[in-house]
């Protein structure tokens, strides 16, 4: 007796076979789904609403430092605290966490909360797709970074001492948990640092987005317009990955800044935030696009002076150029090994990627904004 055979429809979850001469053909369907709901009261309310019987918190322990009352609202025996900061970002602590959920009998049917900043969402992104091949997934990003780029997307990684994010996979969370609130006890700097990641998507794909950045008031978590902002960013990333979301196609336009930002924060022992380094990074790639009288002296005029009034910094030499270009070739491997593909704007809304950079290009653009950064803080 055969056994029975379950077919799945074309479009639903699933393997779907075919044969073709000698050859059989497995296409394989995986339909994940994530939900953002922005929500308008305190972390300390939120908490309660999230909490039950098969949810565990991972919380960031910064988080909890600055707010003693979080700790009350999460269910007693059903978190654990993790520490933030680059340093911490390895698979050493995923491993570590992995035993101690383990021991907390957290199981397959659970849904793990990661709460925190980037590096907590990282990592606990990385947890839930390895503990038992993959366990529910939400995400409360707590600092305007995370919201705006770690937690949306699906990337989850850990770093490795031979380069940021080394170690990594694809997991889109089932929900992400916006709070607005959670900003109010986030230092300056790590908001200031965040606008760099929504610059860059921006002028990616949105010139009007990059208007509102330019009529941004200020960069207080009361002001609802950073709010919609925030949702914005979120929603265009989203669009703008599409059908790469998997990066079959190594050519990606959301790398944009990126090219010199991962080698400066490795490089800088991760001194500048994540943030701050794309700033430069989008910054030096104008500045070279320019050069290549590709993208208009008005354009490269506006992202500069957008990046200045937001607070990111336009220029960091406490670094040797040297290892930083030798940082930025090591790219190449991670990019197929053939080409860079370094993201330049044409202008603001608009990308374009081309195969290679010189070490002349990039030395002078450094040169340039640094120059540039310097006239600016001598005006003030």
């Amino acid at each position: 007796m055969q056994p029975p055979v379950n077919t799945p429809a074309a479009s639903d979850e699933g393997l779907h076979v075919s044969t073709a001469g000698n050859t059989l053909h497995v296409d394989v369907v995986r339909k994940d789904h994530t939900e953002l709901t922005a929500h308008p009261g305190s972390l300390e309310t939120l908490v309660p609403l999230l909490a039950g019987p098969d949810t565990f918190f991972l919380v960031d322990e910064g988080l909890l430092d600055s707010r003693p009352d979080l700790q009350q609202a999460l269910p007693r025996g059903r978190y654990l605290s993790m520490p933030s900061g680059e340093e911490n970002k390895t698979l050493t602590r995923a491993e570590e966490t992995i035993d101690a959920l383990h021991r907390r009998r957290v199981h397959r049917r659970s849904t793990l909360i990661g709460m925190g900043g980037g590096v907590l969402t990282d990592t606990a992104g990385l947890i839930a797709n390895l503990y038992f091949r993959g366990v529910r997934l939400a995400y409360v990003p707590t600092t305007l970074l995370a919201m705006i780029d770690s937690s949306v997307g699906g990337k989850v990684a850990v770093n490795h001492p031979r380069q940021k994010n080394l170690i990594g996979s694809f997991y889109h969370p089932a929900a992400i948990h916006l709070c607005m609130e959670s900003l109010r006890t986030l230092p300056e700097r790590e908001i200031s640092s965040a606008v760099g990641e929504a610059m860059k998507v921006a002028i990616v794909g949105s010139p009007e987005l990059f208007t509102e950045l330019e009529q941004l008031p200020s960069l207080s978590w009361k002001d609802p317009q950073l709010e919609n902002i925030v949702l914005q960013c979120m929603e265009l990333k989203l669009r703008l990955l599409g059908a790469n979301c998997f990066e079959r196609s190594l050519e990606r336009s959301l790398n944009f800044g990126h090219s010199i930002a991962h080698p400066l924060e490795d490089i800088t022992n991760f001194r500048l935030r994540h943030g701050e380094a794309v700033g430069i990074g989008i910054a030096v790639a104008s500045h070279i696009s320019w050069q290549r009288k590709i993208l208009s002296t008005t354009d490269l005029r506006r992202i500069i002076a957008l990046a200045v009034r937001l607070g990111l910094p336009l220029a960091d030499r406490d670094f040797d150029v040297h290892v930083l270009l030798h940082h930025v070739d090591r790219l190449v491997m991670q990019r197929g090994g053939r080409s860079l593909h370094y993201v330049i704007p044409e202008s603001i809304g608009r990308v374009r990627i081309i195969d290679a950079v010189s070490r002349t290009e990039i030395r002078t653009a450094l040169d340039a904004v640094a120059q540039i950064s310097k006239e600016y803080h001598d005006a003030c």
